[in-house]
C-alpha cells in the first residue's frame, strides 16, 4: 500500500495494523460504556469498605466528563487511524479481482468504493 506521499506499507502490515486499531478503538469505547454503566451507589459504599478498584473508580467517576472527554478522543484518534490504514489496504486486496471481472478502467474506482464502504460501516 503507498499514500500519497509515497510511503508504502505491506498488505500484511496493513491487516495488523488494522486489527490493533480495532482493538484499541474496541479499549475506548468499553471503558466509556463502564463508565457511564457504572452503578455509583454501590461502587461508594464498596470504596467506603475500603475496596482499592472501587476507590479508584470512584476517584474516575467523580471526573466523569474529563474522563469520556479522554475516551472519545482515543476513539477518534483510532478511527482516523484505521481508516487511513484500511482504505489502501483493502482496497489492495480488491483491486485484482475487480480487474478480472472488469478490466483494469474500472478496477480501481470500484475498489476505492467498495474498500470505503467496508472501512465506514
Amino acid at each position: 500500500m503507498e499514500d500519497s506521499e509515497g510511503v508504502s506499507i505491506s498488505t500484511e502490515a496493513g491487516l495488523v495494523l488494522i486489527a490493533v486499531m480495532v482493538i484499541a478503538t474496541a479499549f475506548f469505547v468499553a471503558a466509556e460504556f463502564a463508565l457511564i454503566a457504572s452503578n455509583r451507589k454501590k461502587i461508594e459504599e464498596e470504596a467506603s469498605d475500603g475496596v482499592r478498584s472501587a476507590q479508584v473508580v470512584l476517584g474516575l467517576i467523580k471526573n466523569l466528563s474529563y474522563h469520556l472527554t479522554g475516551a472519545q478522543l482515543g476513539i477518534t484518534i483510532t478511527a482516523v487511524v484505521l481508516g487511513f490504514i484500511a482504505e489502501p489496504t483493502i482496497a489492495k486486496l480488491i483491486e485484482q479481482p475487480f480487474i478480472d471481472l472488469f478490466g483494469s478502467g474500472l478496477a480501481q474506482p470500484l475498489s476505492l468504493v467498495v474498500a470505503i464502504s467496508l472501512v465506514t460501516f
